[in-house]
C-alpha cells in the first residue's frame, strides 16, 4: 500500500495537484452502503495499519518534498 500510494503521489504532485481525498477511514459497517469500495473495511485495526502506510507513502521523504500530497 505505501508503495502504491508513493506511485500515485508522483503522478497526481507531476499534474499540479498537492492534495488527495484519500484514505477514506470510514468503516464498513453495512454493504448495502454506497461508497464501501473506497474504504479499507470493517476491521478498525486494518483500517488504521493501511491507513498510516498510505499517508506515509503519500507524504514521501516528508511535506518538504516536492511529489507529497496531502
Amino acid at each position: 500500500v505505501e508503495r502504491i500510494a508513493r506511485a500515485t503521489a508522483v503522478e497526481v504532485a507531476a499534474t499540479g495537484v498537492h492534495w488527495t481525498f484519500s484514505p477514506v477511514l470510514c468503516i464498513t459497517r453495512d454493504l448495502r452502503w454506497g461508497r464501501v469500495s473506497e474504504t479499507f473495511g470493517e476491521d478498525p485495526f486494518l483500517i488504521g495499519e493501511l491507513a498510516s502506510a498510505m499517508v506515509r507513502g503519500y507524504q514521501g521523504d516528508g511535506l518538504d518534498d516536492p511529489t507529497a500530497i496531502l
